[in-house]
């Protein structure tokens, strides 16, 4: 019993020096690093919504730049008309990205799409819908959605 107990106890007290000479490496590897990163703005998470007839505007406000990652429209159209595409564009480089629509239901025509556009500040994003027979739609709802950022 006693020989048990000694080989115990030096055990412990090997741990003890081992984990005082690797005491500094374990703990860097196990600590958080707190780090702020001032570089690059917030993200907040913005949704447009626009409405009319075949189209809407949308201004971006001073101070902010728009990223733009999802768009789509839904458009009601005349009778024996189809809507062929919904449009999104703007900015100072004249980003846009277009989606063919399809008909959800008798009437009603639906496009969206993922991307990304990067809208300056006081650019217009401007939605349009077309349809194959060039008229205006009679009703239509655009939407987007993405991030602003702060600009300095």
């Amino acid at each position: 019993m006693k020989k048990q107990l000694t080989t115990v106890a030096v055990a412990l007290a090997l741990l003890a020096v081992l984990g005082h000479f690797f005491e500094k490496q374990l703990l860097a590897q196990v600590r958080a690093a707190l780090v702020q990163n001032v570089d690059e703005p917030g993200r907040n998470p913005i949704t447009l919504l626009g409405s009319g007839a075949g189209s809407a505007n949308v201004t971006v406000p001073a101070g902010q730049r728009y990223v733009i990652q999802a768009f789509g429209g839904t458009c009601v159209v005349a009778p024996g008309d189809q809507m062929t595409a919904v449009n999104i564009g703007g900015g100072l480089k004249g980003a846009q990205a277009t989606v063919p629509a399809f008909q959800s239901q008798p009437g009603v025509w639906t496009a969206s799409a993922t991307t990304y556009l990067y809208i300056d500040p006081g650019s217009t994003i401007a939605w349009a819908a077309s349809t194959f027979n060039g008229t205006t739609p009679e009703a239509c709802t655009f939407r987007a959605s993405g991030y602003s950022i702060t600009l300095p």
